[in-house]
């Protein structure tokens, strides 16, 4: 098709049949497919009358309609007509189309078309037999429709194609029609007149009395009037030749449009199966479609239902997103303020941590004062004491070290723990060894040497401080740390500078100095505050200066110990001996970041005691030892003063315990003297731990702990308020539990 090409003008006459006048469009667009085309539709709805209306109820007249009702149905008519019209439209594709409305009313269509084509004007036009209806094609006024628009359609105007045989002839068809109809009526006629004649003809019959001239006369008549028979005859024998060749052709033409017309219509069967096959399929994928539409439809509806819900639960989040940002923002201001608050806190804390270092110094050196002031007053105790205090000396109440069991017994004497050590059996200690000893001990008094309490003569025990938290061998050595708080670095150095106060205290004694002569971790004691004791010395004076240096290479190897957290400190005094790489790499990581120039100085102090021997430095001794152990000490609490190191590592729990040293004594079970993990009410009104009090009554003890008398029952109670503060007290501090 050539783009250039201008489109030509087809008219296309349809009505209101959808099924004619798609077929009619559709022989249009088939034969001008090659062309380049513009359809116009002349569409009419068949018939408009004025005088009438057509409603669902039959034909009335129009005068008896209000002019609003004929408006409304007139426009009820248009939308449908507009609609077929457009569905035309439609049809056509991509071929440009208009449409055209015909309003003909009672004019014949042939009439109307014919006043279309002159007016328009109309060069081809293609006309639908549907608006011949109700006339039938076969009629003879439906053809000379056709013909009166062929013969009176002006110059200008073709008839879309190449006319055959039928267009050609048609109207000579239809004069030979006429004049068929015209010849069979004559013939009517010729016929009566035959009769007539016949019935005439007897009377010419000649009577046998005629005269010959009569005769002559009649058969000259009948030879005439046979003369003139036979050459009617013989016109119309011609005539009829004519007749019959003409109606040969009229027969042959006929037939071949009959013939014509018999293929299209077996072509339109066709395609009007082809139609109806596509219909049906079309039906089907249709109903399938359909079905397909409701299937997706039911699936639809779950899933509407919970988008709906979604968006439900999607506002909601959506508020509870805005009340949480909120929130998050509240706590985030909080945040920055406690944190403003933990740093006021935390130099608090340092500054009341001084306080209270100061303060236990401060207190011991007042009680040790307190305790010279009396003279150095102690108290003998009887056997029933000693004896009620101990529970006569129940299993339960005996102490263990590094996990043997000892010769010291937990003991209350007047509402205060003690502890009782027994002398030794195997001793044979006599009693005046026994009473110099106890008068010896008497006599000391030092803040950090354990003090002696009482004495009981039978049997031979002497009552001592109770230091709540054990050995020093047992809080560095064990394997349940957690239990026993381990000490963190700072600790340590206090430790070590508390054991050399109480070292040089015994090597400086009056009038003669003391030696301990077996100083190790399980010789020193700590109270609830970690302040260490030393015990188990010799209460023999001793000038010998071997002796003491003994005591000072002890008190090296107990640095070492300290730092490595060891019990076998020559693996430390290697290290020490090596560089401080190494040192870092043996010191004991339960203390927490040590900081390396302290440790560095501590493994110089504990080299100079391992080697006293060799020393050439005749001045150096317990004296000079602990100021240089107190510089250490000094340097360590400017550095936790000014927050230059940490008392222990991030998420090392059992090294904290040294920064809350002061533990509420009724957290701790009166029996084990240990915090209470499980405390349980006793009938006399105590809380105990449940393991200890437990064992207590599982022994045969019928009393308590903590009076001595006698309980009513044996029923335990848990004490919830307790375990819950205990709890908290733990939380807070970021204790495990």
């Amino acid at each position: 098709m050539e783009t250039d090409q201008p489109a030509e003008r087809i008219f296309v006459a349809i009505g209101t049949d959808l099924n004619d006048g798609f077929a009619t469009l559709e022989w249009v667009l088939k034969k001008w497919n090659s062309h380049p085309i513009k359809i116009v539709i002349l569409f009419s709805d068949n018939y408009i009358c004025r005088d009438y209306v057509f409603t669902p109820i039959g034909k009335i007249p129009a005068s008896s309609v209000r002019e609003e009702k004929l408006k409304v149905l007139e426009k009820s008519e248009e939308a449908k007509s507009d609609k077929i019209l457009s569905k035309y439209i439609a049809f056509c594709g991509k071929v440009k189309a208009e449409g055209l409305r015909i309003d003909r009313y009672e004019e014949p269509i042939h009439k109307v078309v014919l006043g279309l084509i002159t007016s328009l004007p109309i060069t081809k036009l293609v006309m639908a037999f549907s608006l011949l209806r109700p006339l039938s094609w076969k009629s003879r006024t439906a053809m000379n429709a056709s013909f009166y628009l062929q013969s009176k359609k002006p110059n200008f105007s073709s008839n879309g194609g190449t006319p055959d045989q039928w267009e050609k002839y048609g109207e000579e068809i239809e004069n030979y029609f006429n004049e068929l109809s015209s010849s069979i009526a004559n013939e009517g006629n010729s016929e009566e007149a035959n009769d007539t004649s016949i019935s005439i003809s007897p009377e010419l019959n000649m009577a046998e009395n005629m005269a010959a001239a009569e005769k002559i006369e009649i058969l000259e008549i009948k030879i005439r009037d046979t003369r003139e028979s036979i050459q009617s005859n013989k016109e119309e024998a011609r005539a009829n030749a004519e007749k019959c060749a003409k109606a040969k052709w009229a027969i042959g033409l006929c037939t071949a449009r009959a013939n014509d017309l018999e293929a299209r219509i077996h072509e339109e069967i066709a395609k009007r199966m082809d139609l109806q096959k596509d219909l049906d399929s079309t039906k089907e994928e249709l109903f399938e479609i359909q079905s397909e539409v409701e299937e997706k439809r039911n699936k639809l509806n779950p899933i509407l239902e919970l988008q709906r819900e979604l968006s439900n639960k999607l506002q909601l989040s959506t508020l509870a997103k805005s009340r949480v940002e909120s929130q998050l923002e509240k706590a985030v201001r909080n945040r920055a303020e406690m944190v403003q608050e933990i740093e006021e806190l935390r130099r608090q804390r340092d500054v009341l941590q001084r306080r209270i270092e100061f303060c236990k110094e401060k207190d011991a050196i007042g009680m040790a004062n307190r305790l010279n002031d009396l003279c150095f007053d102690y108290r003998k105790f009887t056997a029933a004491e000693i004896r009620a205090a101990t529970d006569d000396f129940s299993e339960c109440l005996r102490l263990k070290s590094a996990a043997d069991w000892t010769n010291v017994y937990r003991g209350r004497v007047n509402r205060t723990t003690v502890a009782i050590k027994l002398s030794n059996s195997d001793a044979a200690l006599s009693q005046d060894t026994f009473l110099e000893k106890v008068k010896l001990l008497g006599h000391i008094r030092h803040p950090h040497i354990l003090g002696m309490i009482g004495f009981c003569t039978e049997p031979k025990c002497i009552v001592f401080e109770y230091m709540h938290n054990g050995c020093l061998r047992d809080i560095l050595f064990s394997n349940h740390r957690g239990r026993n708080h381990g000490l963190n670095w700072h600790a340590r150095i206090r430790v070590a500078a508390e054991v050399c106060m109480g070292l040089s205290f015994l090597h400086k004694a009056k009038p003669k100095p003391l030696v301990h002569g077996n100083l190790n971790p399980s010789k020193i004691l700590l109270d609830r505050n970690n302040v260490a004791r030393i015990h188990g010395f010799k209460p023999c004076p001793c000038n010998d200066a071997s002796r003491m240096r003994a005591d000072i290479r002890a008190f090296g190897t107990l640095l070492l110990q300290l730092l490595t957290g060891r019990n076998w400190a020559r693996v430390g005094e290697e290290a020490i001996m090596v560089d401080g790489a190494s040192l870092t790499e043996a010191l004991d990581k339960m203390a927490g970041p040590w900081p390396l120039d302290l440790a560095m100085e501590l493994g110089g102090i504990a080299s100079c005691c391992l080697a006293i021997d060799e020393s050439l430095d005749k001045e150096f001794s317990s004296t000079s030892l602990m100021r240089r152990i107190e510089r250490v000490r000094e340097n360590a609490d400017e550095l936790l003063a000014n927050g230059e190191c940490l008392l222990a590592a991030d998420g090392d729990s059992s090294t904290e315990v040294s920064v809350e040293s002061n533990v509420p004594s009724v957290f701790y079970c009166p029996i084990y003297q240990d915090i209470m993990k499980n405390p349980r009410i006793a009938a006399d009104g105590f809380s105990y731990e449940l393991e200890a009090i437990e064992e207590w009554l599982r022994t045969g003890h019928d009393t308590s702990p903590m009076t001595n008398l006698r309980l009513k029952h044996k029923q335990l109670t848990p004490n919830h308020t307790l375990r819950s503060l205990i709890q908290d007290w733990h939380n807070k501090r970021s204790i495990p539990y």
